[in-house]
């Protein structure tokens, strides 16, 4: 099964901006977005390896760095001034979702369930 992600020009449109690093042939691009409170993030996936990549920092200083493989499904939504990436992840033993809120602020929510 392959990693289903959105069109790269519709993610640079709901990023606002374009990709810090791009290699389609190798199926990989990076992003990087700020918010009002000087929090950074880096988002990057690589959809041949079905992996998903998450940094943020503030300052400079890393807050978070983490990486899920096994990605099944990427997509956006808007609604009420938020703007979500979402992400599913699927193994046999696992479930999992990562939402990214981009606005009105950055936060990360990731939540993984085995699956009995």
């Amino acid at each position: 099964m392959m990693f289903e992600v959105p069109d790269n020009a519709w993610l640079t449109t709901f990023m606002g901006n374009p990709p810090d690093e791009a290699q389609p042939h190798e199926g990989f691009w990076a992003y990087s977005v700020a918010d009002s409170s000087g929090v950074v993030l880096r988002l990057s996936y690589h959809i041949f390896e079905k992996r998903v990549s998450v940094a943020l920092e503030r300052n400079e200083l890393e807050l978070v760095d983490f990486t899920h493989e096994d990605a099944v499904r990427m997509w956006t939504e808007e609604e009420q001034g938020r703007k979500v990436i979402a992400c599913e992840f699927g193994d046999p033993d696992t479930v999992a979702k990562l939402e990214i809120e981009l606005a009105p602020r950055i936060r990360i929510r990731m939540v993984s369930l085995k699956v009995e």
